[in-house]
């Protein structure tokens, strides 16, 4: 029967707490119960020994001494349950995980590192986004065009719309970067850049001059880059914005090679 060694688990000073097996299910639990508040259990080394540690074991066998099943602790809460451990049928991988319905390893990653430190967070939101097709006379004479970006390479957590516009699921601090490529840019006197988003106007501005056009191949073309890290609410937006002036018309246009255009960005901290 699983159980504690009184001399290492201490549910506080004149705390009356029960240690039981569990009678409610099949899992061979123990409990712990103290009626009207909370429990509160302590791990502590020998008091008169400095040099000795106070940890937490958990140690699976499958009788041999090789090691069975998975070693992991749950947490519940009102509506979901929260796992850390290693999932010993996916190589040993330490996850971190949580799910309404399913247990660990099954539920549903948050973090996780393999046994060489390397880690990855596979529900943070991350994107990445290009154009699907070159978009014609979009600006040149005052038009504020909004770049459509329709290809999606990758939308982790899906907080892309898939035409133009990035939603923050959480408040949090952001990173963004978006490259693009202009052509038939002719006389333009001005190209403004913008990574929009609902706190602020980043804008990248170009007046026209030799180091911003480049005349190869009989087309007039203009290529920038920008990125930006800034604060956003959940709910708050980003989308990229150009406008160009000094023609006479709508004639510039948008190419939609990956390599020269392109939307990205993910949550940092």
């Amino acid at each position: 029967m699983p159980g504690f060694d009184n001399d290492v688990m201490h549910a506080g000073v004149g705390a009356s707490i029960g240690v039981f097996p569990n009678t409610s299910g099949s899992d061979n639990s123990t409990e712990f119960d103290r009626d009207c508040a909370a429990v509160v259990s302590t791990v502590f080394n020998s008091a008169g020994d400095l040099g000795s540690d106070a940890k937490i074991d958990i140690k699976v066998n499958d009788g041999s001494g090789a090691g069975g099943g998975n070693s992991y602790l749950s947490y519940s809460g009102p509506s979901q349950k929260f796992f850390q451990g290693v999932d010993k049928t996916d190589s040993n991988i330490y996850k971190l995980q949580n799910s309404a319905i399913a247990t660990f390893p099954s539920a549903d990653d948050i973090m996780n590192s393999d046994v060489d430190g390397l880690v990855k967070f596979p529900r943070t939101s991350a994107f990445f986004v290009n154009p699907l097709i070159t978009r014609l006379n979009v600006t040149g004479d005052g038009t504020l065009f909004t770049i459509i970006f329709d290809s999606t390479q990758f939308d982790q957590d899906f907080n892309f719309d898939g035409t133009s516009t990035f939603t923050a699921p959480r408040s949090g601090r952001y990173v963004f970067t978006s490259v693009f490529l202009m052509e038939e840019t002719g006389n333009a006197t001005r190209i403004q850049f913008n990574i929009v988003t609902t706190g602020i106007n980043f804008q990248h501005l170009r007046i026209r001059g030799s180091t911003v056009y480049d005349n190869s191949s009989n087309v007039e073309r203009f290529q920038k880059n920008q990125t930006i890290f800034c604060n956003m609410d959940a709910g708050d937006t980003a989308f990229v914005t150009i406008q160009g002036d000094g023609l006479a018309a709508d004639t510039e246009d948008i190419h939609n090679a990956r390599r020269f255009i392109s939307f990205n960005g993910f949550l940092n901290c």
